[in-house]
């Protein structure tokens, strides 16, 4: 459990310590000083509420309403065969909802092995965790595979993309041949970046390896760039199931953007940021009164305060990251590391890679493709 690219391991101290320690901002007098300057004990007390909350809502998921979809209008199924792959968009049950109501429908594009015939798994699945705060499109898988040095993963694993509560999925001409180009399907509920976000794949990946036949329940990989990283990392902090963790420039922990909350809250500055969906909203309910649900939403959606849960971890990130500092793999890394030297068990292990003159795109980090490869190909 390495730095793979400096060969040494940094010790993090005492996990409470760091909201005081990560941003040279919080230090200094603020008009949000409460918020990102959390004492241990709160910490602590706040951690647990979260788990809490979490197991609660794990115990209420379940598997509803399973099915392929059917075109608006029609009987025919969106399923077809495109460039060699298998293709199914299904649609399934949201339980445990946030707002107000159950039983959202939510969508996902599930992709068979190449060359898949029937009873010839059981096979390993990947689950593909998009950015952004828009959906995600047929391309993003395009994207990913185009990012390998072959077909390997293409070949020999079930690739599920979610889209999130409130989020739609673009399919491109991925359905021309039977007839419906640029289908475009839209997930129910509530937009929930990062805390429910977790919640939509955990309910679906276990319809899908309820629902699948030949997927491999005991081999289950999670993928994700930018929030689709943050998604990735709390899913592997919560879910057991995820066996290897890829993430890309994700989000780990709200507290390292102090400083725009500081400028936001102090100095009336916009939050541009991709992590002002958490930030902006958590730093309104400190201004409105309530410290605790504040607090709450910012640790909720940040991973680094959870690193019991993880088990094999690859983190890549470009050094001139402006979107997503790197200091966030640095901070997941240290956690995990503060963990392991207190004695935490069982140990996760992780690598990180970080690349000079890389930025917010998996396109810029050389020599990511062969490492991911690599990596995923031992599950």
């Amino acid at each position: 459990m390495k730095n793979k690219l400096f060969g040494i391991r940094v010790p993090f101290y005492i996990l409470g310590i760091v909201l005081v320690v990560c941003s040279a901002a919080s230090l200094r007098a603020s008009c949000i000083d409460e918020l990102v300057n959390i004492p241990a004990t709160d910490l602590a007390a706040l951690i647990g509420d979260i788990q809490a909350d979490w197991a609660s809502r794990e115990a209420a998921h379940t598997v509803a309403g399973f099915k392929v979809v059917r075109f608006d209008g029609t009987t025919t199924k969106a399923e077809t065969v495109y460039a060699g792959f298998k293709y199914k968009l299904i649609s399934h049950r949201i339980d445990g909802d946030n707002d107000g109501s159950v039983n959202d429908l939510h969508y996902a594009l599930i992709r068979y092995p190449k060359d898949y015939v029937a009873g010839s798994g059981p096979y390993p699945v990947l689950v593909l965790n998009h950015g952004g705060a828009g959906g995600v499109s047929f391309d993003y898988l395009m994207d990913f595979d185009a990012s390998l040095p072959d077909d390997y993963v293409a070949r020999n694993f079930f690739v599920v993309v979610p889209s999130y509560r409130a989020e739609k999925i673009y399919t491109q001409d991925l359905f021309s041949s039977i007839g419906f180009p640029d289908q475009i399907f839209t997930s129910e509920g509530v937009q929930s970046i990062l805390n429910y976000d977790v919640d939509d794949v955990m309910v679906l990946l276990k319809a899908v390896l309820a629902k699948i036949p030949d997927t491999d329940p005991t081999r289950v990989a999670a993928y994700g760039t930018s929030r689709g990283g943050g998604v990735t990392l709390l899913l592997d902090a919560r879910s057991p199931k995820i066996k290897r963790t890829v993430d890309f420039f994700g989000p780990s922990d709200m507290i390292l953007y102090s400083d725009l909350m500081i400028d936001y809250a102090c100095s009336g500055i916009t939050i541009t940021n991709p992590s002002r969906h958490v930030i902006k909203p958590a730093v309104d309910t400190y201004l409105a009164g309530d410290l605790y649900l504040a607090r709450r939403m910012l640790i909720q959606s940040s991973a680094a305060y959870f690193p019991a849960g993880f088990k094999m971890l690859q983190m890549h990130h470009g050094l001139d990251d402006e979107a997503v500092g790197f200091e966030h793999t640095d901070r997941m890394a240290e956690a995990i590391d503060t963990y392991v030297d207190g004695g935490g068990f069982p140990i996760p292990s992780y690598e990180k890679w970080l690349y000079a003159g890389g930025g917010h795109s998996v396109g810029s980090l050389t020599g990511q493709g062969d490492r991911v490869r690599e990596f995923l190909g031992s599950l």
